[in-house]
């Protein structure tokens, strides 16, 4: 069995005449970007700034706590607490 040895010219030639097809190829064409934005992402955006915007009376709330907490003033209302907590194994 003979095996044909490679040649390196070849090869370079090969790649150099693939490489030129996909310039003239790329440059034939008239391509342009569009980004566009659905109209549910454009309302889950909404939301997220809502929620950025509660974070910050939500930390003020939850340093009120955490203080009551500390000072031992904070009482559990534990009828409205297991309302709560029902209410929300419903709702699922």
């Amino acid at each position: 069995m003979k095996i044909n040895p490679v040649n390196a010219y070849d090869t370079v030639n090969k790649v150099s005449n693939n490489s030129d097809k996909g310039q003239i190829y790329r440059q034939d064409m008239h391509v342009s970007d569009e980004v566009s934005i659905s109209d549910q992402a454009k309302s889950i955006d909404k939301y997220i700034q809502k929620a950025k915007n509660a974070d910050i009376d939500r930390a003020d709330m939850i340093s009120s706590i955490k203080s009551r907490i500390k000072s031992g003033d904070y009482k559990v209302d534990s009828k409205a607490l297991s309302e709560k907590i029902i209410d929300s194994i419903i709702k699922k």
